[in-house]
Parts: structure tokens; sequence; C-alpha cells
């Protein structure tokens, strides 16, 4: 095994051309840099992205077959879904306005990060018309902006006859 001393390297060294000396410290900096950057992205901490999930359910659990024709005065039920993405414990309220009035509010709905909470949620169309947008608005603690918002359409007949 050849054995090098610090002045036979000084002497490989300046044998060599300037051009492949600056080359040689630039990959070998490279290299440093690279195994810098991946120790760092190894050891450090990342924090994923905050968000909440809101979401809307048929009756059947799926997202579909939402309620769309409703008569006066009918009861009417969907599923809504929360889940706590947000790293620490969220107070949220839930909010049902259907054309500008609101007809349900729960709250408080504490949930621990990644806590979810999906529950059936009954309203009442209480206005004859079509078109008519019922909005399931969400607020994050105590904030009074909304937070998430979700829509239905449906169009509400004065009964349940048919002429």
């Amino acid at each position: 095994m050849p054995h090098y001393t610090f002045s036979s390297l000084c002497t490989f060294w300046s044998s060599k051309k300037p051009w492949d000396r600056a080359l040689t410290l630039l990959f070998s900096a490279i290299i440093l840099i690279t195994i810098g950057a991946i120790v760092y992205v190894l050891t450090s901490s990342r924090m994923a992205e905050k968000f909440t999930e809101f979401y809307l359910l048929g009756q059947e659990g799926k997202a579909e077959n939402y309620p769309r024709e409703l008569y006066l005065g009918q009861e009417v039920t969907v599923v809504v879904g929360i889940v706590n993405s947000e790293y620490k414990p969220i107070s949220y309220k839930l909010e049902i306005v259907e054309d500008d009035r609101k007809e349900l509010e729960l709250f408080p709905i504490l949930l621990q990060h990644r806590e979810k909470w999906e529950q059936p949620v009954k309203f009442k169309a209480s206005k004859v018309g079509t078109k008519q947008r019922v909005d399931f608005r969400l607020f994050r603690d105590e904030d009074t902006s909304i937070y998430r918002s979700l829509y239905i359409w449906v169009d509400v007949s004065p009964s349940n006859l048919i002429p």
C-alpha cells in the first residue's frame, strides 16, 4: 500500500494544470453541497401542509345522490364530514344556510389533529322555488369569516302531492 505524505500530495497538486485544479475544487464543492443538502432534508423536521377537509355525502354515505327535489317543510339528511389536519386542536362551527336564511347551526365541534367528525345532518326546505342554493359553511375557532363552504342546489315544491 503506497504511503502518501503531505509534501507528496502538495507536489502532486502543484503538478496539475490550473484548469484541472479548478474543476477538482468545483466538483468537490458540488459533492459537499449535495451531501449537506441531503443531510438537511433528512434531518430537518418538516411540517406538512395545514388544512381541514370539509365534505358532503348523500344519505348512502357516498359523494352522490344528494337531495335535489323537496317539498316545503320536508326534512332531508346529508352527511357532513370534517377532518382536522391543522396540527392542533380546532373548534369548528357548522352553519346550514338556505337562500340567505340560517336553517341550522352546530357548534362547537372540537377536533384534535387528524380527528374526523362525520355525522348525518338534517335540514328543512323552508321556501318554495327552483334552483335554491343550500350552503354548508364551516367556521374555525372564533373566526367570523367563513373558513370552508360547500353547497347543493334544490328545487322545492309547495307539497308532496303530485298533480
